[in-house]
Formats: structure tokens, C-alpha cells, sequence
């Protein structure tokens, strides 16, 4: 059973992604007596408008719920589109983020662990070069114990085995993971750092670094005229948009590095090579949806179409029995923990493997995919 709600009554939703859902004109709305105070700047691409794509960060076992229904947003649209484009960030560092898994145990307590169980914040290895550590099979096995009172704990449990081996690198056994979970989908998984391979990128790089603070210029320009219509949607700049790449670290950067082939942008610029490489209908996040507003001048400063937004699936996943087994021991307030675990939004928060574990893949997939039915103009609750 799938029932819908407005976002406005959903706590952690910005006016401005409330906004954008009640107006298919709300961007252009913003910006209509808007210009820059820069010369223009053409550039010739070729752009096609057919591409249909979505961004996400490898997260340990898929990550959270927000990160599969961008997916399951992506293929909503597949009846529109030939093949969907995945775009897999592997140019990114773990932080104690990627590889975080939140787990809730029998009283909806947080369970979080690490894979791999070493991972630091001071850890700057992009995470296209780690590898699954030699005891990945014990890791995985202690981070999922917590699920071991689940029906369908060994199979998963098996399944993640098999794909974070020893040796492996981490991106690799995301990308499969994922092939796993949508075998049977039309995606093209195209990663990050293959992407920006590009002229296109070599030319706003070269421009960054000639012309420091132009780009984030005209970001602010943007922030201060749309702050004045009361949006707050803070920018990511600075006066060098760029990060720098040594020994398989990323590591900021600084004036006196000017190598084409260490450097890659950074933060709203990468969005916006993004953007202009990719054009065409492109799933968002809330958050993505306000970084999109600010970058939204710039496409006509460069001569480019800004990309059709489309905001991603948003549920809470409710698991029968396990709500069931709550009420019979009258614990209506763990309840509500499974679905504002630690205050936040449960599909932030909640690892997809603790409701794989709990109903089978396949029911799980099965039910979670009849949102493709639905619009995603509302955060919708499911019983599985």
C-alpha cells in the first residue's frame, strides 16, 4: 500500500523544492528580470537534448533509501528515454561517509558501523583506488550481525560476500552491486572521471585558473538576487573551483599547481560540466534542485540549455511485520523511531540492506518499484 503527503508537512524539505513542485515555471519565474553583470562567454559543444541521467555517490551496499530511489526515479522515465545514464562519483573521498552503514536494531536504536572498518576522516584517497581489505568477509559479516534475526539475513548476506571481495576495489563492487539490484534495467553506468574526460572540461579548467573568482562571481550574483526574493540556498565556491589530484589523494588546491591532467573541478563547477556535458532530464535531490537554481544564470552566460529537472522518489519504508511485532508490545514511540530514526528522515538515514534483509530482494524491489506509478510531488509512505 502506497499513500502519499505534501511535502510542506514533511520536516527537512526547503521552501524552494516546495516551490519548484507547485510551479514547472519557478526557475525561469526567479531569473525573469535577472542579468549578469559579465560580458558573455560562447563556447561551441554540440548538445543533443535526449539524455536522461542521475548522480550518486558510492555508498557501502547502495547506501541509503534517498540513494536507490534516484534510481528508481531514473527508470520511471526509461519509457520516455532509450537507455538511463548513471553517473557513479568516483572522484569523491570517503569522509566516514561512503562507507557508513546505519542499522537499526530490535528497540530502532542506530547502529553504525564502517566498511572498510578503517575508513577516517582524514583518509583523502579518492575512492576510485580503494580496494575491499583482505578480511572483507569477517567486516561484513560483523556490520550485518545486527540483521541476523532477519528472514532473508543470509542471503544478503552471502550476496555481499560475493561482491566486496578481497581485492576488489570499492567502486567496482558498488557498480555491481547495483547491477545486481537492477539487472534486468536499461542503464548505462558511466563513471565521474570518465565523463569529465573531456575538451569542454580542459577549456573551463584552463579558464579557472586564468580567470580566478569569474566563476564564482556570477554564482554570487545569483545567491544575492535570489536571496533578496527570499531564497536561502547557500553556494559552494570559491576563488579556485578546482581540487587537485597527487599520489591517488584529493587534495585542495592551491594557485601554484596549474597540471591539467591533477586538476578537476570542483563542487557547483562540477555540476555544471555535468550539466552542459550531459543535456537533457536530469533526477534530483532537494538539495541538487537548489544548487540547480543558483547555476541556473550561468547556461545562458555560456551559451548552453540549463538540463530538465526532475525530482527523485521520496518514501518511508514500513516494514509489516516488524511494525506488527511493535505494537504487540505496545511500543508505539519505536515506531516513530523507525520512521524519524535519530530525528532525521528515515530514507537519509537507514541503510537499504536492514529492509532487503527484512522482506527478500525481490518483494522488496517488487513493491518499491509501483512508485513509478506515482509522481514525485509528495513523500509517499509504503507497507512492504
Amino acid at each position: 500500500m502506497i499513500e502519499g503527503t505534501e511535502f510542506s508537512s514533511i520536516p527537512g524539505f526547503p521552501e524552494f523544492f516546495n516551490n519548484f513542485l507547485k510551479n514547472d515555471n519557478f526557475i525561469t519565474d526567479i531569473f525573469s528580470d535577472f542579468s549578469l553583470n559579465i560580458s558573455h562567454s560562447y563556447i561551441e559543444l554540440s548538445q543533443s537534448e535526449d539524455n536522461l541521467f542521475t548522480i550518486i555517490k558510492p555508498f557501502f551496499a547502495g547506501g541509503t533509501l534517498s540513494n536507490y530511489f534516484k534510481i528508481l526515479s531514473l527508470i520511471s522515465y526509461l519509457k520516455c528515454n532509450k537507455i538511463g545514464k548513471l553517473i557513479i562519483d568516483d572522484l569523491c573521498i570517503d569522509n566516514m561517509q561512503l562507507s557508513g552503514v546505519k542499522l537499526l536494531d530490535e528497540n530502532m536504536d542506530t547502529v553504525e558501523m564502517h566498511f572498510p572498518s578503517d575508513s577516517t576522516k582524514e583518509n583523502r584517497k579518492l575512492i576510485k583506488y580503494r580496494d575491499c581489505p583482505a578480511d572483507s568477509i569477517d567486516q561484513i559479516e560483523n556490520i550485518i550481525s545486527i540483521l541476523s534475526g532477519f528472514k532473508h539475513y543470509n542471503d544478503i548476506k552471502l550476496k555481499l560476500f560475493e561482491i566486496y571481495e578481497p581485492g576488489k576495489t570499492i567502486i567496482y563492487a558498488f557498480k555491481n552491486y547495483l547491477q545486481y539490484l537492477f539487472e534486468n534495467e536499461n542503464i548505462d553506468y558511466i563513471y565521474l572521471s570518465e565523463l569529465l574526460n573531456s575538451e569542454i572540461v580542459d577549456f573551463f579548467i584552463t579558464d579557472e585558473l586564468n580567470n580566478p573568482g569569474k566563476f564564482t562571481d556570477i554564482v554570487s550574483q545569483s545567491f544575492s538576487y535570489i536571496s533578496k526574493k527570499g531564497l536561502n540556498i547557500n553556494p559552494k565556491t570559491s576563488i579556485y573551483n578546482l581540487e587537485y589530484i597527487r599520489d591517488n589523494e584529493l587534495l585542495k588546491f592551491t594557485a601554484d599547481i596549474n597540471s591539467l591532467d591533477k586538476l578537476i573541478p570542483a563542487v557547483m563547477l562540477k555540476t555544471f560540466l555535468i550539466d552542459i556535458l550531459l543535456p537533457g532530464k536530469k533526477i534530483c535531490s532537494p538539495s541538487e534542485i537548489g544548487e540547480e537554481i543558483l547555476l541556473y544564470p550561468l547556461f545562458e552566460h555560456f551559451g548552453f540549455n540549463p538540463p530538465t529537472l526532475i525530482p527523485r522518489y521520496s518514501a518511508t519504508i514500513l516494514p509489516s511485520d516488524i511494525i506488527n511485532n511493535l505494537k504487540k508490545k505496545h511500543q508505539d514511540n519505536l515506531i516513530f523511531n523507525l520512521i524519524f530514526p535519530d530525528g532525521m528522515l528515515q530514507e537519509r538515514h537507514t541503510s537499504i540492506l536492514y529492509f532487503i534483509a527484512a522482506v527478500g530482494i525481490e518483494k522488496f524491489i517488487k513493491i518499491t518499484s509501483e512508485l513509478i506509478n506515482y509522481n514525485p510531488d509528495k513523500h509517499y509512505s509504503i507497507r512492504i
